[in-house]
């Protein structure tokens, strides 16, 4: 993950495309200012992130990784003190 979706991993791309970025603080200085391309490799870098978190998910839940995923989102969002406001009243 370091090597694709780090803040120096990103600061290099941003450097290759001509960005001033000689690091992490560089790449959220960008983002934070809405430069197109530097908020457009931090999302490239969530997605990896988000895929390579999915696939050691579903590596270790198997055929329950839906199940488990939806139980989950059930008891955050049903349970929650807005959740079972709305329930009750």
């Amino acid at each position: 993950m370091e090597a694709v979706a780090s803040g120096v991993a990103i600061a290099a791309r941003l450097r290759e495309a001509g960005l001033p970025a000689a690091g992490a603080a560089d790449v959220v200085h960008l983002v934070a200012a809405g430069d197109p391309p530097a908020c457009r490799q931090v999302r490239l870098a969530a997605e990896r992130i988000g895929e390579v978190l999915a696939s050691v998910v579903s590596s270790v839940l198997g055929c329950r990784a839906g199940i488990e995923g939806a139980r989950r989102l059930a008891v955050r969002h049903l349970l929650s003190p807005e959740g079972l406001s709305r329930m009750l009243s």
